[in-house]
């Protein structure tokens, strides 16, 4: 009898491990969310005007540096480099150090305010995804910045943008959630407005450099 209490006490451990274990590695989620996602992004660029510049080799460079980059700081570094991936336009290089003199154009990331519970059937969060997308500086103090007055850069082959956003993140989520599929499903959304805003901030700066080209030929 004892031997028979003994096997199935180290049965329940075993069970009682694993499950913890699947919880804590696998990516599983069969829930209902109800998640809200406020973006606000904001760009500022400056060129050389009557100057060829080749906007697209300029751009296709681009080294990422996530603070603090463990636990949903390191979720949310994969889901940038998946977002910047699919994008089809960048050569990506992720930064495991803070960013030297020639790692740019520069995109520094950081979480603030994170308020999280998870529990396998239920989660809620609330948090904000900081960002400032850079050309020309690496300096990680631009992202604690709120504004940027930029200038014609003096050098007419260069140009000059930046982009900064917060991406404000508050959810509840109810049903069987794994931690790493909890915290996939708060950063995927973050991810792809960061490289949205980039993207679309790039292609704008396009536009106004073809207008002041067509301007000079009229």
């Amino acid at each position: 009898m004892k031997t028979r209490k003994r096997v199935i006490l180290g049965s329940l451990v075993l069970l009682t491990a694993f499950v913890v274990f699947a919880m804590l590695t696998v990516n599983l989620r069969v829930a209902m969310s109800t998640t809200n996602t406020n973006s606000t992004v904001s760009a500022s660029n400056a060129f050389s005007h009557g100057q060829t510049i080749d906007l697209e080799g300029a751009t296709r460079k681009i080294c990422f540096h996530v603070n603090e980059r463990v636990g949903l700081a390191s979720t949310l570094s994969w889901e940038i480099r998946e977002a910047l991936r699919a994008a089809k336009r960048f050569e990506i290089y992720l930064l495991n150090n803070e960013p030297e003199k020639d790692d740019h154009p520069l995109l520094l990331v950081e979480i603030e305010n994170p308020k999280i519970l998870w529990t396998p059937v239920y989660g809620h969060a609330t948090l904000d995804v900081k960002f400032v997308y850079a050309t020309d500086t690496t300096d990680p103090a631009i992202l604690q910045g709120n504004s940027d007055n930029l200038e014609p850069d003096s050098d007419p082959d260069k140009f000059q943008l930046r982009v900064r956003g917060t991406i404000t993140i508050s959810d509840s989520t109810k049903g069987l959630v794994t931690l790493p599929a909890y915290r996939e499903h708060l950063t995927k959304d973050a991810a792809k407005a960061i490289v949205e805003g980039i993207v679309k901030a790039i292609d704008d700066l396009k536009k106004d450099i073809e207008k002041q080209e067509q301007k000079q030929g009229e």
